[in-house]
């Protein structure tokens, strides 16, 4: 049953994303990082100057405006209208993304991790690749406890991992075949923490540096925006801060203390620290529920990002928002991606 479930699941996506290509509607576009980087497993980074030619094409074949415009104004036929968000809030959309956004005087939304404002370690994602997918030398095995369970794994021959073996894996992305025990434990690991609390997540990276003989140092491409940086962001009159909840964890499951924690605290932390009213949230990992949108509607936001690939329609759900995630494309690939989804 739940094999013909799932395939009825996937027919039905595909049927959507076909007939969301034939009619599209504006489009809202999903970005993480913006940095040269060595490892990107989740196609989350994209270099400056590729981020530059997404511009350039955006402004030549597109209306780029403010996403709350976009959505207030859904109801209305805009044709190639397209808003750009963040996820997250590493501190490289300041530095690198904020001077390209400007001269190109196109605005964007930025969901920042409130918890995560100032901090002096990386997401424990990042960690992880810090750890498993950066050249040096790991112990042969490893015995770790996750959520009260003893995992054991065992690296071989890739605990010792060589520039040449870093080069030529780099390109490797999480759905693809692991090509070494390094990249299996990494997926795996992943995998058992993504819904642990935010304290046992931390625990178990502190745990695995230590295993690794590694400082918990922050890499200036996965680094966290600071308050003073967010401030910086804020006076920006191209960039609007919204909340991507405290902690970044799953909200769907969540008792209701721990999800006002979440939804209710970090908008009014967040509003503290700007001074001004915060109206858009992003859930974390693109997950909601019915009861995790009611919260957020509750709390007082005015709409919410998911990360459902489709085109905004005038029925769209402010609180459903979909949104397309945008890889390291050039700007030949950029322009194919954006052509699939506008309008001939």
């Amino acid at each position: 049953m739940y094999i013909i479930e799932r395939s009825i699941f996937g027919i039905k996506k595909l049927a959507q994303q076909s007939i969301n290509r034939i009619f599209p509607g504006p489009l809202i576009l999903m970005y993480h990082r913006i940095a040269q980087d060595s490892t990107d497993p989740w196609s989350m980074c994209v270099t400056q100057s590729n981020f530059a030619e997404h511009l350039k094409i955006l402004r030549r074949l597109c209306r780029p405006m403010k996403l709350n415009d976009l959505l207030q104004n859904r109801s209305t036929y805009m044709r190639r209208a397209v808003a750009i968000t963040f996820d997250d809030g590493y501190a490289n959309n300041l530095i690198n993304a904020k001077p390209i956004l400007k001269d190109n005087d196109i605005p964007a939304t930025i969901f920042v991790t409130v918890k995560a404002i100032g901090a002096k370690r990386e997401f424990w994602w990042d960690e992880l690749d810090r750890i498993f997918l950066q050249t040096g030398v790991l112990p042969t095995t490893l015995e770790l406890d996750i959520g009260g369970k003893v995992y054991q794994w065992a690296l071989g021959k890739s605990a010792t991992y060589s520039r040449n073996e870093w080069m030529k894996n780099m390109s490797w992305r999480i759905r693809e075949t692991a090509p070494s025990s390094r990249h299996e434990v990494y997926r795996s690991i992943w995998s058992l923490m993504r819904n642990l609390s935010p304290n046992k997540q931390n625990m178990v990276v502190s745990k695995l540096s230590e295993w690794a003989a590694q400082a918990s140092e922050c890499r200036e491409t996965h680094r966290l925006l600071a308050a003073n940086e967010l401030l910086a962001l804020k006076d920006s009159d191209i960039i609007e801060i919204g909340s991507h909840a405290m902690t970044h964890r799953s909200l769907n499951n969540l008792p209701t203390d721990l999800l006002c924690y979440e939804i209710y605290d970090g908008k009014k932390q967040l509003e503290e620290i700007l001074e001004c009213r915060v109206n858009g949230f992003s859930y974390p990992h693109g997950l909601f529920s019915t009861r995790t949108i009611n919260f957020v509607r509750e709390a007082g936001f005015r709409y919410a990002c998911s990360a459902m690939p489709a085109g905004v329609r005038s029925y769209t759900d402010c609180f459903k928002t979909p949104r397309l995630h945008v890889r390291n494309w050039n700007g030949r690939q950029f322009e194919k991606f954006l052509s699939a989804w506008l309008p001939k």
